[in-house]
């Protein structure tokens, strides 16, 4: 009984530091924070939203401010909460407008 009252008392407690951490992120939200994270240059890292896209309903995305070539394409819902998620939870900045292009860059937490 005594090792089944420890396994619920440790549970509890990483219940409580796992809550501390904030929400968990979703599954679309972690991979566009582990690409824009795996990025080199952190003066530009971030994400690159393309507007008018040629899709109503899909949103064209690169995970670097500065990439060329082939964009990701998401659902526009789930960009849009992916982006909300990560602009709440610190690791964007609120979005910067450039012409047909909105910038989202990387907060830098390491250096804080």
């Amino acid at each position: 009984m005594q090792s089944v009252r420890a396994v619920v008392e440790a549970s509890k407690s990483t219940s409580a530091s796992v809550a501390a951490l904030g929400p968990a992120l979703s599954e679309v939200t972690e991979q566009i924070l582990a690409d824009v994270q795996s990025e080199q240059d952190p003066d530009q890292r971030g994400v690159t939203e393309i507007l008018d896209s040629p899709k109503f309903d899909q949103t064209f995305f690169f995970t670097k401010l500065t990439d060329s070539g082939n964009p990701y394409s998401l659902a526009t819902q789930k960009f849009r909460r992916a982006i909300k998620e990560l602009i709440d939870g610190g690791w964007l900045d609120e979005p910067e407008d450039e012409g047909k292009l909105r910038l989202y860059r990387y907060i830098d937490t390491a250096g804080t």
